[in-house]
């Protein structure tokens, strides 16, 4: 039924960097200035879109998006990138497959 796009928090929080869930950009000064890509599942060096539109932008067209080098930035949505479908699953749902073309996940309750 209901498929959409990660919040640019879900990649935060998918960092095991715990400053990643509150700063997903740029660091200054740091060692490594994009902490949040570091043993991060949903890091894949492909920009992709989110579903939240850039708040800082006048531009309506503006949509933050994972960027290749592992920070969120905004971009313009007119802009052919790429996705990750997100689905919310409750608790009482049971996951079979393995994610493959020849076994697919299922799901049931």
């Amino acid at each position: 039924g209901k498929v959409g796009l990660i919040y640019p928090s879900d990649y935060g929080y998918a960092s095991e960097d715990s400053v990643c869930a509150t700063n997903l950009g740029y660091i200054s000064g740091a060692t490594n200035p994009y902490p949040c890509k570091n043993k991060n599942w949903l890091f894949t060096e492909n920009n992709y879109w989110t579903i939240t539109p850039l708040s800082s932008s006048s531009d309506a067209r503006s949509v933050e998006d994972v960027y290749n080098d592992g920070g969120v930035n905004g971009f313009n949505a007119s802009v052919t990138i790429g996705v990750r479908p997100s689905v919310n699953l409750v608790s009482n749902v049971l996951i079979s497959g393995e994610g493959t073309v020849e076994s697919p996940f299922t799901f049931s309750k």
